[in-house]
């Protein structure tokens, strides 16, 4: 996972930079989705490599593009108060919801909560390409 990180976010990223940050956005989530979905089939060490790799490019693309978009919307001088409040939100949902969701899962190998965090994962790709189109048509007008 920390290589594709790495990996990713200094080279894929500078690639991708061209399209569009809906699309990026939603990729990116798609991706991490998709390594909650490999975890049903972690009995051989592929794809528990595969899910490393779609987590950490996921993660790692998702990061810093919503970061420049929560920059680009608020004023220069309000930008440091608005990274602060989304970098917490973006590590405790990136983090913490997971480990909570698990916590709570009530039968101990119940595949619930990985359910519940591939739509969680689905849902916010399909929120912030709906925000970001949005924040296009707004600027736009």
């Amino acid at each position: 996972m920390s290589l594709a990180l790495f990996g990713s976010r200094f080279g894929l990223l500078g690639i991708l930079g061209g399209f569009s940050r809906p699309i990026l956005v939603a990729c990116s989530f798609g991706l991490m989705a998709c390594a909650f979905a490999l975890v049903f089939s972690l009995h051989s060490p592929l794809p528990i490599i595969i899910s490393g790799i779609c987590f950490g490019v996921g993660y790692s693309l998702s990061f810093p593009i919503l970061s420049v978009w929560v920059s680009d919307s608020f004023d220069i001088d309000r930008r440091p108060i608005a990274l602060s409040a989304f970098n917490a939100s973006f590590y405790c949902g990136i983090f913490g919801v997971p480990s909570l969701i698990g916590y709570l899962a009530l039968p101990p190998n119940s595949s619930y909560p990985l359910f519940l965090l591939m739509a969680l994962a689905i849902g916010m790709g399909v929120f912030f390409s709906i925000a970001f189109k949005n924040q296009v048509q707004q600027r736009q007008a």
